[in-house]
């Protein structure tokens, strides 16, 4: 029952979480709620506020001072976004993430991220179509940033990329242009 509790629960409290409650969640839910909160809001606002919360009450020593993480980048296609479910591409968005996190998951920023589950920082994206998004992962493959193209299947649709973990210093140029999604 548990499982059908919680998909009542994003339906319906997703935006009205608290530090405690979000503490009492599953690791698996609390990254579908992270991960709502960052293609569906502001990912400034909402989702660095809550889990810098998080991340503080869990913390024994507040006076720690803050080291800067890698964070990851995620690239949605807007045409999607005008006819798909809300719910789809924030699917394939997590099916992105999770599949550059897998393919590069000996790599040592990759480590340090999930590492640190509990201060993660994505960095969503937009692209206007199919065109700008290949676009996009070549100049990626062009630069050597690590990456997960995701394409659904069985239609054979590309519907956005993630990279792996990297300091924003380290940010990848191809997607420095790109606008965050709204």
């Amino acid at each position: 029952h548990r499982s059908l509790d919680f998909f009542f629960f994003l339906n319906w409290d997703l935006f009205t979480l608290n530090e405690t409650e979000m503490r009492g969640l599953l690791m698996g839910e609390l990254l579908t709620v992270v991960a709502l909160r960052s293609v569906l809001y502001s990912p400034q606002i909402t989702l660095r506020s809550s889990m810098s919360r998080v991340a503080k009450s869990a913390t024994s020593d507040s006076s720690e001072s803050v080291v800067e993480l890698p964070r990851q980048w995620i690239v949605l296609r807007k045409d999607l976004a005008e006819t798909w479910p809300t719910g789809s591409m924030v699917a394939q968005a997590c099916h992105a993430s999770i599949a550059a996190i897998w393919e590069s998951q000996n790599d040592e920023l990759t480590q340090l991220y999930m590492k640190e589950i509990a201060r993660m920082h994505k960095v969503v994206l937009e692209v206007k179509d199919d065109v700008e998004l290949n676009t996009v992962a070549e100049k990626l493959k062009s630069e050597g940033i690590i990456f997960s193209l995701w394409i659904e299947q069985p239609e054979n649709i590309p519907t956005c990329l993630a990279t792996k973990p990297y300091y924003k210093k380290n940010a990848p140029s191809a997607l420095k242009r790109l606008r965050l999604c709204s």
